[in-house]
């Protein structure tokens, strides 16, 4: 069923992590929206949870970063990271750049801007492409 999914042009989303499920943060579930309500809930096939439709709310899911910009999904992954890393002043001052960064090579010289040699830009690489994998 989940490659006959993936063929398709539905909207995918992410159901996110509930600490309370007892499930780790890697894990969280990718779904396919069949219908939304009009007020930011959706109806969505979530093949990792069963067979059955199931409705979520607004703040239950998010967009599929793979369907969407690639670009815009590593944007999103550097302000993570640099955030993780305690460059937070940094960040919120090249959030603009950030948010109009045309390329990764853009990207790049603004991290090396905030502080961080080759071996830190190295590793949000890394970090990037092992998450997207898991995903």
């Amino acid at each position: 069923m989940e490659n006959h999914l993936s063929k398709t042009e539905l909207l995918r989303i992410r159901i996110k992590h509930d600490p309370a499920n007892g499930i780790d943060e890697m894990n969280d579930y990718v779904g396919y929206v069949l219908e939304e309500d009009g007020v930011g809930g959706v109806v969505a096939i979530v093949p990792g949870m069963g067979p059955e439709p199931m409705s979520f709310g607004p703040d239950q899911f998010e967009p599929d970063q793979q369907c969407g910009d690639p670009l815009t999904s590593f944007k999103k992954h550097v302000v993570d990271y640099l955030m993780a890393k305690g460059y937070h002043d940094q960040v919120s001052q090249s959030m603009d750049h950030i948010i109009n960064a045309k390329d990764v090579t853009e990207l790049e010289k603004l991290v090396q801007t905030c502080g961080c040699d080759s071996t830190v830009v190295l590793n949000l690489y890394r970090d990037y492409v092992s998450n997207e994998a898991i995903r």
